[in-house]
């Protein structure tokens, strides 16, 4: 079972992805700014790189594995995008507000500050995967289910995901 769960800051990636794969059984595989960034500011990591490439090496990482590894989740914004062949290509996705709330928490930013961010680090990466790839990934058309997870909790999620994966079996 491969399982791939992409998605804007903050959408919940890394917590539904992580959930998905204890639930599930599967290797949790995540290839993510925040990981790779390692606590730096995303925004100020990203102008530090040479973008292009680094996303590239990167995309061509996820697309290895997708080749090569069975049973896993693989957790980041182009997973659907370099997994085309998963058996379950998920996106998920929140208001801006609710996602700047998670961020002024996890991070003790005001919450005005946090939407700025998401705003900012939204119109930059959209832009920069479009300039690299010519491609929307949150066009919904790359995916076979969305979960609003302002609405539903992690754990609803998970549910949500099993019940699809059962649904393929």
């Amino acid at each position: 079972m491969r399982i791939t769960i992409s998605g804007l800051s903050c959408s919940g990636k890394d917590t539904v992805g992580e959930l998905v794969a204890k639930h599930l059984g599967l290797k949790p595989i995540k290839v993510t700014m925040k990981e790779i960034s390692k606590g730096k500011d995303i925004l100020e990591f990203e102008k530090e790189l040479d973008t292009d490439k680094f996303d590239r090496e990167i995309d061509e990482y996820q697309k290895e594995l997708g080749k090569k590894e069975d049973n896993f989740v693989l957790i980041s914004r182009l997973s659907a995008i370099n997994v085309p062949h998963a058996d379950l290509k998920i996106w998920l996705y929140a208001p801006e507000e609710i996602r700047a709330r998670r961020i002024s928490k996890r991070d003790n930013i005001p919450e005005e500050k946090a939407l700025e961010y998401i705003r900012e680090r939204d119109k930059t990466t959209i832009e920069r995967i479009y300039k690299i790839y010519g491609i929307r990934f949150d066009d919904l058309n790359h995916y076979d289910l969305a979960i609003n997870t302002g609405k539903y909790s992690p754990e609803d999620c998970v549910k949500i995901i099993k019940s699809a994966v059962r649904k393929d079996d």
